[in-house]
């Protein structure tokens, strides 16, 4: 019963000040977990003219839609294990799942942190084992290298493979919405 209020609790405080509309109906497809997998899974897996994995793949990761709202990933993911409230940027928050974080900003989904412990990462049919070489050998060349990653961009989306400051250990692999001038 404690767990029941707490979840619901949870939920309430985190959807306080969502852009979520008051009685609006939303019903996002619901997305299959990650599957456990020593290879590469080219479900369907679509590329572009370069052979890599088509950008509008890096809108649905591990499951989770980056156009979604804070309501959208509760009702398909359900309560969070954390909830965070930035505290010195007023709408931005986490949610925090068993090895995904979803972050967001007025409701709004900003990226998605799927940490290297996990055994693989789903982008939109494809799933790749978290391991470094893996993940460059699917997603090809990177459009830059940063000096904390490897970035691919496309369709306004960018997918990060973080890796440690020696550069040496996958720490996270992340999308987020590429803004550019």
């Amino acid at each position: 019963m404690a767990k029941a209020v707490t979840a619901v609790f949870l939920m309430l405080v985190f959807l306080q000040g969502s852009s979520g509309q008051p009685g609006a109906q939303s019903s996002p497809d619901k997305a299959p977990a990650v599957v456990k997998t020593e290879t590469a899974v080219h479900a369907d897996m679509k590329v572009d003219d370069t052979g890599r994995i088509n950008a509008e793949s890096f809108a649905r990761i591990n499951g989770i839609d980056m156009g979604w709202t804070d309501i959208e990933v509760l009702e398909v993911l359900g309560p969070p294990d954390k909830v965070w409230l930035d505290d010195y940027t007023p709408g931005s928050k986490e949610l925090r799942y068993d090895g995904v974080t979803v972050g967001f900003y007025d409701g709004l989904i900003e990226y998605i942190s799927v940490d290297a412990g996990e055994p693989a990462v789903t982008f939109g049919e494809t799933v790749v084992p978290m391991d470094f070489k893996a993940l460059a050998g699917t997603l090809g060349e990177p459009d830059f290298i940063a000096e904390d990653g490897w970035v691919y961009e496309g369709k306004g989306i960018a997918v990060k493979l973080f890796m440690d400051e020696s550069g040496q250990k996958l720490e996270s692999v992340d999308a987020f919405w590429a803004y550019s001038e």
